[in-house]
C-alpha cells in the first residue's frame, strides 16, 4: 500500500482490512505516483475458503487501466469546452 497515492490510500487500506479481516472481498480503481504523473490500476481480489469456512488462498488481479481514465479525463475536458 505504500506505492498507493495519498489521496487513495486511505480508502484502499480499509478495503484490505475487511479482506483480510472479515474476508470480504474488494474492487478499487486507485492511482500509483510515477515519474510525470500517475498511473491508474484496478484491482479485485476475494478469499477462497474450503467448506468449513477455512482459508485456502486469497485470489485476485490487478490491471492498469490507466489509458481508459486519460482518455475519460480527456472527454470531461472536452465537454466543459464545449459547455455541456
Amino acid at each position: 500500500l505504500a506505492a498507493v497515492a495519498p489521496e487513495d490510500r486511505i480508502r484502499c487500506m480499509s478495503a484490505v482490512d475487511r479482506f483480510r479481516n472479515l474476508g470480504q472481498p474488494f474492487t478499487l480503481t486507485f492511482r500509483v505516483p510515477v515519474e510525470g504523473g500517475h498511473r491508474w490500476l484496478h484491482a479485485h481480489g476475494h478469499a477462497e475458503r474450503d467448506d468449513d469456512g477455512r482459508l485456502l488462498a486469497y485470489t485476485g488481479t490487478t490491471a492498469d487501466v490507466s489509458a481508459l481514465y486519460l482518455a475519460l479525463e480527456a472527454a470531461m475536458k472536452d465537454a466543459r469546452e464545449l459547455g455541456v
